[in-house]
């Protein structure tokens, strides 16, 4: 094979230039704008392969990272992007970013022994790749949604798959190189399965080959999966938005609906949930979508489905005090003016609108200050963090139920913690939105999910009733039990009552979206109000949790999981606990109108 190597790089800057003049452009309204495109891709080392040594598992059970930052002391919990590719003995890998800096890539592979497939954002990038000619290298742009902002990576040696679910797009600032920016990095290490045993799938597989094959890749990709043993993943869930509208049971699996599944799935359906989430870019929010976000991280975001695998039914979330219970990580203008490496020359990245903010409809009381804890780093990560109570009484099984239905004496009752790490901000654009299909023909009345992003991410249980047994025993990476974290007795609630009552209402949706090209904009007929039902939260002698408000507590006999629950997992991007925004103080703003 003659490999990237060698072929004519002036040749391809030529054609480039020629699709410039041409008048191809990029959209002008991302969610996270990329810096200056490359002027070329970069001239490749012409040196000898490495020699292949082999491809041990080095996380068999999976492992949540950090992106190495330079300057940074590395602690055995960081990684580079080198130690994620393991050059040497790479065969085949598919990558999937909505940023590549060509020129930095091209400079870490192996252009001759290894054959590549990639998911692209944007015509121009698909065109710089086919323009190689290489027999080694494909190019595949999905064809429906409005933004590709996945990222993913599926890595084959000989001996094993490493499947990479980071935050980070494929550029020098993403992984750490300047010190400036940093991301998170899930990876798991799958052996190659012996060819006389059967295969046997996962639900975490069949959802990562379901949203491979939207994305357009070809079945000899997705066949080659079955070549391994997925079984390290049952504990784990994949979780996607898939671009454009999905119908029917299409619709059940992906954006809000399939987060709602995924949850439940792997047995974390809880009340009383409290969600601390990070992200890089925040939408047009409003209370309504806000509740669906937060329903859907408690397992209660469900459409029940016909025979038929027909939907007419809006999910009946319970109310919530969304407020309460909801706090969204992100920088003031100060800590990224200040941040010594970066400075406002590089917040591009970390995107929000001041229009949005300034709305009367913004919920902005969920806003805390974002502090690394690392230094001063900007953050590109987007992360949920979700603790809740399991109670068997109340807790939604399937399809749209209410919870808190009725008393009981909680027996049974179980705190649970998960994190979800991936490229889903906090925005419609990437969870996606029902709505019921108003046009003439076979579709009408049906509900659809609509996302305008391509989004993937990892659901990883922290504690739970399937932690520990079953499928999900498997310990994590750092060498403890995903669920062997001890509770910080200091840092919890006790909860000692249930409330009554629910209810929903109908409100109109009409906010689009400002991370898309589209002006389209949809109504979701069934999201419900925030009038919750509060009650005083008895502190019986022990402390509360300093981020939850105790006049808005629901009471119940199961003590709250402490935030330090997560640190078996990850030591989370942001420092906690946070304080809310001062009156004086503005979000980090890359669009000021």
């Amino acid at each position: 094979m003659l490999g990237l190597a060698g072929l004519d790089r002036k040749a391809m800057e030529e054609e480039r230039l020629a699709r410039l003049r041409a008048g191809s452009k990029r959209s002008g309204d991302d969610i996270s704008p990329p810096p200056d495109r490359a002027t070329k891709i970069a001239r490749l080392d012409h040196s000898k392969p490495h020699s292949a040594l082999p491809a041990k598992l080095s996380y068999p059970d999976g492992k949540l990272c950090k992106t190495w930052a330079y300057g940074q002391e590395r602690d055995g919990r960081d990684i580079k992007f080198e130690e994620v590719l393991e050059r040497p003995t790479l065969k085949t890998a598919v990558f999937s970013a909505y940023t590549y800096d060509f020129d930095w890539f091209f400079r870490k592979i192996d252009p001759q022994n290894t054959t590549y497939h990639f998911v692209v954002s944007s015509d121009e990038q698909h065109a710089d790749l086919e323009s190689l000619h290489a027999p080694n290298v494909k190019a595949y742009k999905p064809k429906f949604g409005r933004l590709m902002h996945s990222k993913l990576i599926v890595l084959v040696h000989p001996t094993k798959l490493r499947v990479v679910i980071p935050s980070a797009n494929l550029v020098d600032y993403d992984w750490g190189e300047t010190g400036i920016m940093e991301n998170t990095v899930w990876l798991i290490d799958l052996p190659r399965r012996p060819p006389e045993t059967d295969m046997v799938s996962t639900s975490f597989l069949d959802e990562l080959k379901y949203f491979l094959e939207k994305q357009g890749l070809p079945q000899t990709v997705l066949a080659g999966l079955d070549k391994f043993d997925w079984s390290a993943t049952r504990p784990y869930a994949f979780v996607h938005s898939v671009g454009g509208i999905s119908y029917g049971t299409s619709a059940a699996r992906t954006g809000l609906t399939g987060l709602s599944a995924a949850v439940r799935r792997l047995g974390l359906a809880s009340t009383q949930t409290q969600v601390d989430m990070c992200a890089s870019s925040v939408g047009a929010l409003t209370e309504a979508k806000l509740n669906n976000l937060h329903a859907a991280t408690r397992g209660d975001y469900s459409i029940p489905l016909s025979p038929s695998g027909r939907s007419t039914v809006f999910p009946q979330p319970a109310n919530v005090d969304v407020r309460s219970s909801f706090r969204l990580y992100f920088p003031t203008h100060e800590y990224v003016a200040n941040s010594p490496n970066g400075g406002v020359n590089n917040g591009g990245t970390i995107w929000f609108n001041r229009t949005h903010f300034e709305k009367s409809t913004f919920p902005r009381s969920i806003f805390r200050e974002f502090k690394s804890t690392r230094g001063h780093l900007l953050s590109h990560c987007k992360m949920l963090f979700v603790r809740g109570i399991i109670d068997p009484a109340s807790t939604p099984a399937s399809g749209p139920t209410k919870l808190f239905r009725k008393k009981s004496d909680n027996s049974g009752a179980q705190q649970v913690a998960y994190v979800y790490a991936g490229s889903a901000n906090c925005s419609d654009a990437a969870w996606g939105t029902l709505v019921a299909e108003k046009r003439a023909g076979p579709n009408k009345g049906q509900l659809h999910m609509t996302c305008n992003n391509w989004e993937c991410g990892v659901l990883i249980p922290v504690i739970g009733p399937n932690v520990n047994n079953g499928n999900a025993e498997e310990s994590n990476s750092a060498g403890r039990r995903l669920g062997g974290s001890k509770l910080d007795e200091t840092n919890i609630i006790t909860i000692e009552d249930e409330i009554d009552g629910d209810g929903t209402a109908s409100e109109d949706e009409t906010e689009s979206e400002d991370e898309s090209d589209g002006k389209a904009k949809t109504k979701n007929t069934k999201v419900q109000n925030a009038s919750p039902n509060t009650a005083k939260a008895k502190q019986g002698g022990k402390r509360i949790d300093p981020q939850l408000k105790d006049k808005h507590c629901v009471q119940f006999k199961v003590e709250l999981p402490g935030w330090d629950v997560f640190k078996s997992v990850v030591d989370g991007p942001f420092q906690y606990p946070a304080t809310e925004y001062g009156p004086t103080q503005q979000p980090w703003y890359v669009r000021e109108r």
